[in-house]
């Protein structure tokens, strides 16, 4: 349970800031991340950043009991397969750069970022 308090606290940090810089902050986001979808060398560091992230987690918090820590399973779940489909697919990336230009994507991905990281950073500090 160490292991999944210490990753609540940093990801529910690190998505309580990425969502309030999106609702706070659209079109800076919007300009950045439309940018980095564009650029190779991103995708392939995204891809292998996502890949480290999501091995560490699933073989180390591979967790799936009915409770707040199935949360960071998932979590580690979705980011190895992000990390496999930009390495051995890089054009994946480009699907979501249509959806990035469009106010209410960003809004609802800020919106979801805000809960998470509520969520996790409630579990990580006060339970």
């Amino acid at each position: 349970m160490d292991l999944s308090i210490l990753v609540a606290k940093l990801y529910g940090a690190i998505l309580l800031a990425f969502g309030l810089g999106l609702l706070f902050n659209s079109t800076y986001y919007k300009k950045t991340i439309t940018e980095m979808l564009k650029d190779k060398g991103y995708i392939l560091f995204g891809g292998m950043f996502a890949l480290i992230i999501g091995l560490l987690l699933v073989m180390n918090h591979n967790i799936w009991e009915w409770s707040w820590v199935v949360i960071i399973t998932i979590v580690g779940w979705i980011a190895l397969i992000k990390g496999i489909l930009l390495i051995v697919y890089p054009q994946f990336a480009s699907w979501f750069e249509g959806w990035f230009n469009k106010n209410s994507v960003l809004m609802f991905m800020g919106a979801i970022s805000l809960i998470l990281g509520g969520v996790l950073t409630y579990f990580g500090w006060y339970v």
